[in-house]
């Protein structure tokens, strides 16, 4: 929908007598109003059932079909359309029937041209307000599908060791996942260091792969300087890519370019290239963000030969952080308009790894989720890593969570236990309740980072 058809407001009017229809459509179209008017209701229902509309207008008294009749019909297709009632008089039985089937306001004859602009233009505020809640809350939707998924992925990462493997899944994911057809990962040259290179890549010729290369803080794309560790957004490239000056070989199909570089610390490990893409509903600065947040899931990848080691704990720690602000902020905004309490618990598995040769990850997860489910109904499980769940659950008293909590460590953890020695690997929790304990997402997300402090 572009911005013209976000602002537009339809209104349908509806009355037996075509000169009312005639005189509300005239006064409407030269507000800027797209106006459809019907003498026939049931002509009316039809077109509002086929291509919806925002506000009607329409008569009490006409033969066919009443008014109210017609707005019983319309309400069980439609609970969202503005109703306006067009009558010469109002009586009770008529008021209280207009409030049962949420009638918005009346309208009397003779008109008040005055009256009815200020009437159509409080409700048009509250339809494209609703609008931009809307898409503002399918936008966050979205994008928070898109991170877990990229989670779902991450989350296996500890059995692969080879990089290009791990690399393909992840792209491949990007691909199917999102519908970005051309991406890329790009790591430092062993023997040309401060150099990257395309090391994998999907949906680009093999001939521009091999090409591009670029040293951050010394080369440009296109006239364009690679900071480093700074995101880079090239748009409508209407010549060949060209590095330093030289053209990249068959170039001439990217037209657009997003690298985004993957950091741990004060070092960037490589970066994922992004070409020839749009993600729908997603401006350039949501499309920047959601590949920031996506490049930090992607920095164990660069990390294959390290497992064994402390760092990728960490790092880990570091991507669930940055997940976590968005799932929370995300559950957050959704129960401040149903005035819900939400309680939130991070789930911390110690030493799962050394248990990871008795399961595949798929029974691994529907044995925990299991036990989340029996404790606590209703509750919503994010994996975000192996080793790390987030458990956010409504309306349910802190004492409560706090045992269901409790119990479900000590079910995990019956579950590790072998020959009914100590458990192969342990299960902690931490918990936070919004908006008691809590009344920012920042604050949940420092609580779960200072609870779960790395001291491997």
């Amino acid at each position: 929908m572009n911005e013209k058809q976000k602002n537009q407001i339809n209104i349908v009017i509806v009355d037996d007598e075509e000169m009312i229809v005639d005189e509300l459509g005239f006064f409407f179209e030269d507000k800027g109003y797209n106006v459809n008017g019907f003498t026939d209701p049931k002509d009316a229902f039809e077109k509002i059932e086929e291509d919806g509309y925002d506000i009607l207008f329409t008569d009490l008294k006409m033969p066919k079909l009443s008014g109210m009749e017609l707005i019983e019909k319309i309400r069980e297709i439609d609970d969202e359309i503005v109703i306006f009632i067009i009558t010469g008089f109002a009586t009770t039985d008529s008021a209280i029937e207009a409030i049962q089937h949420d009638v918005y306001d009346y309208i009397k004859k003779p008109f008040d041209f005055k009256e009815i602009a200020a009437a159509v233009k409080r409700a048009s505020e509250k339809i494209l307000l609703q609008r931009e809640n809307e898409a503002l809350n399918e936008k966050v939707q979205q994008m928070l599908s898109y991170i877990t998924t990229i989670h779902d992925i991450s989350s296996i990462i500890y059995q692969i060791k080879n990089f290009k493997t791990v690399s393909t899944m992840l792209m491949d994911t990007l691909s199917e996942g999102m519908e970005i057809n051309s991406v890329a990962i790009l790591k430092e040259n062993s023997e040309n260091q401060g150099e990257f290179f395309i090391d994998n890549y999907i949906g680009l010729d093999s001939d521009f792969a091999d090409e591009f290369k670029f040293i951050p803080d010394n080369s440009e794309i296109n006239g364009t300087i690679i900071e480093e560790g700074k995101q880079i957004h090239l748009d409508n490239l209407e010549k060949k890519v060209s590095i330093d000056g030289s053209k990249i070989s068959n170039s001439d199909e990217i037209n657009r370019i997003l690298l985004t570089p993957i950091q741990y610390q004060e070092s960037t490990l490589g970066y994922i290239g992004i070409f020839n893409f749009e993600i729908d509903n997603f401006s350039l600065k949501d499309e920047q963000h959601l590949f920031n947040i996506i490049s930090t899931q992607m920095v164990p990848i660069f990390f294959q030969d390290e497992k064994s080691s402390s760092s990728l704990q960490e790092i880990l720690t570091e991507q669930i952080v940055s997940t976590d602000s968005v799932i929370i902020n995300s559950a957050i905004k959704k129960s401040q308009d149903k005035n819900d309490s939400l309680s939130f618990a991070q789930i911390r598995l110690e030493n799962v790894k050394k248990y990871s040769d008795h399961f595949t990850f798929e029974k691994f997860t529907q044995k925990i989720e299991s036990i989340i489910k029996s404790e606590i109904p209703n509750v919503k499980i994010i994996w975000k890593s192996l080793d790390n769940i987030l458990v956010v659950a409504r309306n349910v008293s802190s004492v409560n969570f706090d045992l269901n909590c409790a119990n479900i460590r000590n079910k995990i953890e019956d579950i590790a236990r072998q020959d009914d020695e100590q458990p192969v690997f342990s299960a902690n929790y931490s918990v936070a309740i919004y908006p008691t304990e809590y009344r920012e997402t920042e604050e949940i997300v420092e609580h779960f980072r200072n609870n779960f402090l790395i001291t491997e």
